[in-house]
């Protein structure tokens, strides 16, 4: 039970940085902002990757 919770957190979680983070670069990108979008989006694919790394493993021992 504890395992099946984790790993359906992780997936919202996932989900939700995907949008915050879309949201965040077309919030930056419309205030003339790209860099710092482009920035946030990078940082929060790299923490997502690494994340899913990391949480994967040890399910699949």
């Amino acid at each position: 039970m504890v395992a099946h919770f984790d790993i359906s957190d992780v997936i919202n979680g996932f989900s939700g940085r995907m949008l915050f983070a879309i949201n965040t670069g077309t919030f930056a990108i419309t205030n003339h902002a790209r860099a710092v979008g482009v920035s946030v989006l990078i940082a929060l694919s790299i923490t997502d990757v690494f994340g899913s790394g990391v949480v994967n493993l040890p399910t699949k021992n």
